[in-house]
């Protein structure tokens, strides 16, 4: 009878042992949840300001993967251009949802400015998008993730606003309205230019 006891007060001691440990392990899966729900998820407008290469800073000289011309390329020759690159994924569903606007804007402004759109993701992932949605531009694929880390991308959809390789705006771009304001900067740096050309 004893012995019974003391093997269910050691089961019992054992059974605590493991809860316990059970819990630290939930609590710090939790803590990592919360933790990058925070980063990615909750930023605020000034944190994601400060994600990308500082602004007036010039681009790095780097090549990607061209998906029209299937070879390295580099992504700093958009001609005479000012040039709107955006940052992409396929498992990014805001970044599918900015497709209508981007072709949208790219028939308005094409003109005017240069489209770049960067893939960020696995080859198979980005070739589904790609034959799933129509999206105008110069588009390249980011085998290694060599630009998105040498921009200092943190989420997606992000752009960067660039002329004459020199960074004029840059944010999130998961909209039209986002869109146009990247835009309206490059096209009032542009107007500034031929002003000061004219005198």
């Amino acid at each position: 009878m004893k012995g019974e006891e003391t093997m269910m007060e050691e089961l019992l001691i054992y059974a605590i042992v493991f809860l316990l440990f059970s819990q630290l392990i939930t609590f710090f899966c939790l803590f990592l949840i919360f933790r990058q729900f925070g980063q990615v998820y909750l930023s605020t407008g000034e944190s994601i300001a400060r994600d990308g290469l500082a602004l007036g800073k010039k681009i790095p000289s780097v090549q990607a993967w061209s998906l029209s011309d299937h070879k390295l390329v580099s992504i700093n020759n958009a001609g005479n251009k000012p040039t709107l690159l955006v940052f992409i994924s396929p498992r990014c569903k805001p970044c599918e949802e900015l497709v209508e606007d981007w072709n949208l804007k790219y028939e308005t402004y094409k003109d005017e400015v240069h489209f770049c759109v960067v893939f960020v993701g696995e080859e198979d992932e980005v070739n589904t998008l790609i034959e799933k949605k129509i999206i105008y531009g110069e588009r390249f694929w980011d085998r290694n993730q060599e630009l998105f880390n040498r921009f200092q991308v943190r989420v997606t959809p992000f752009a960067f606003a660039l002329d004459d390789g020199l960074i004029k705006d840059k944010g999130l771009c998961g909209n039209a309205q986002q869109i146009d304001q990247m835009i309206g900067t490059l096209l009032v740096n542009e107007q500034k230019i031929v002003e000061e050309e004219e005198r």
